[in-house]
């Protein structure tokens, strides 16, 4: 079961206080239409509200910032870059979260508020794109990073451009990080189905789906969520 909360996107730009209101909010619907793990995909939900989940959730709870870390960790890098939305970085729960993990070279975290406005947009390739993403990531190319951690679900479809203009420096997609750890948890079940709920459904929502999941999806259900 997926939930997109597009009614109240971005969160990124939201206060810590209405990330965790619509983060409740969001659990709670998944968990009455029976998950038995919750997997927040969103970062800037996942660095102010997993603690929150955690206490009122009596589910499983697997997030993209510690499963990001664990990735990061695991390349041994010598300067990392994060970036993401304003909340998630201004959270500093990546820093605090690969220090746990024992990443212990430096960190360099930036803001690039307009990347999520871009692929929202559809203008994820050429040159308009190239340019936003040489803005913000040119300061990270000059500190000398070799790890760039993608601090926001809409980044890593921007990793071929960021890619040309970091070329040698690794990509980290927490995403990815999230699925495997819950298929290590999780028994192989053959021919499982997807249900989608959107909570607005806007005029470009199919475009966004289509560019996020890489196929055309027709059965999207539209919530309601309470409180």
């Amino acid at each position: 079961i997926y939930l997109g909360d597009t009614a109240h996107l971005p969160y990124g730009t939201k206060s810590k206080e209405a990330i965790v209101r619509f983060s409740i909010a969001n659990s709670q619907f998944l968990q009455n239409r029976g998950a038995e793990l919750l997997a927040i995909a969103c970062h800037s939900s996942a660095s102010v509200a997993t603690e929150e989940l955690k206490k009122r959730f009596k589910l499983p709870i697997v997030d993209v910032v510690s499963q990001g870390a664990k990735a990061v960790a695991r390349l041994n890098p010598k300067m990392v870059g994060v970036i993401g939305t304003v909340a998630t970085i201004e959270s500093g729960s990546y820093i605090e979260e690969l220090r746990k993990v024992g990443v212990g070279c430096e960190i360099v975290a930036r803001a690039c508020p307009l990347l999520v406005s871009i692929v929202e947009e559809g203008i994820i390739t050429g040159p308009i794109a190239e340019l936003i993403v040489d803005y913000y990531l040119d300061p990270l190319k000059t500190e000398g990073i070799d790890t760039l951690l993608l601090g926001c679900t809409h980044f890593p479809i921007l990793i071929p451009v960021i890619e040309k203009i970091l070329p040698g420096v690794r990509p980290v997609d927490p995403a990815v990080e999230v699925a495997r750890e819950i298929a290590m948890m999780q028994p192989k079940v053959e021919g499982g189905k997807v249900k989608i709920y959107l909570t607005d459904l806007s005029p470009n929502y199919q475009r966004l789906t289509r560019c996020f999941l890489g196929e055309e999806v027709s059965d999207i259900i539209r919530a309601t969520l309470e409180g």
